[in-house]
């Protein structure tokens, strides 16, 4: 894993700094392994951009709030997703299930789970509705935002 400093981060992501404070402070920052904020202040890892990428597209759906819930409480389905498009060639995605009570509006079960996309749709049959997110299209996108600002992520982020 990399070290990065906040500003090469907030590049990265393309968020100002009082976007990013906002965001720390309603919601909190979904960071890597279920942390809110970085190991030292003002140092993030490369993994962080990874969370930070997964819980911008979750927001308009499921609200910030409960996507950085998400994002930090299940860390381990997307950061294997990571990993995995780092080391085998294929579509990895990180995914939830909702399973909406008998009126539609409230999510009485949430599902999470990662892997090919078959693997998601066995895992999550039965929800009313299902979010994917392309792990390797977060990655080349992370990537490809990087190297104009001198930051190299070409490597595999484990």
């Amino acid at each position: 894993m990399r070290e990065l400093s906040r500003e090469q981060f907030l590049k990265i992501l393309g968020l100002s700094s009082g976007a990013f404070d906002q965001i720390q402070h309603s919601t909190g920052a979904a960071l890597a392994f279920g942390s809110p904020i970085p190991a030292a202040p003002g140092r993030y890892l490369d993994i962080d951009l990874v969370s930070m990428a997964i819980t911008a597209p979750l927001a308009p759906a499921l609200g910030r709030h409960a996507a950085t819930v998400i994002v930090l409480g299940f860390f381990n389905h997307w950061i294997a997703a990571t990993a995995e498009v780092d080391t085998h060639s294929g579509r990895h995605y990180f995914g939830l299930g909702l399973v909406l009570d008998e009126v539609g509006r409230k999510a009485k079960e949430i599902r999470i789970t990662h892997g090919s996309r078959e693997e998601i749709s066995n895992d999550l049959g039965g929800s009313s509705s299902t979010i994917t997110i392309d792990i390797g299209d977060v990655v080349s996108g992370l990537r490809k935002r990087a190297r104009p600002i001198g930051v190299d992520l070409s490597g595999p982020f484990f």
